[in-house]
């Protein structure tokens, strides 16, 4: 058997609902769509898994190094949220890039590492 994943934009009214109740409702609905007796024949063996929502961004942990201009420093770890959709190979540059960002200290930042992404 072979495996897609198909994705499914829905459009909601928030003050009625949020997006894990619409998956659990469209997931209520395929299941009963599903035993219809013929429904899918034509297509042969078909398995649909639950409807998931997809997060908006990843938490990831990075390791921070400071300096107070001198020789004197530490490290410590912090979290920023990135966008879900961040390529692989880019989510060092983006967490470093929030990080920074958003970076209120008075400590001179010598490094940031992106280390740990929360699943």
């Amino acid at each position: 058997m072979q495996q897609a994943t198909l994705k499914l934009d829905v459009q909601f009214d928030p003050e009625e609902t949020d997006a894990e109740s619409v998956a659990a409702a469209l997931d209520k609905l395929l299941k009963m769509a599903m035993s219809i007796p013929d429904m899918l024949d034509e297509y042969g063996v078909v398995q649909v898994e639950e409807f998931l929502v997809e997060p908006e961004t990843i938490t990831v942990e990075v390791a921070v190094g400071v300096t107070h201009g001198d020789s004197s420093g530490h490290w410590y770890t912090d979290w920023v949220e990135i966008p879900a959709d961040t390529p692989e190979d880019r989510i060092q540059e983006v967490a470093q890039g929030k990080f920074l960002a958003e970076y209120e200290g008075d400590e001179i930042v010598a490094f940031v590492v992106a280390y740990h992404i929360e699943e």
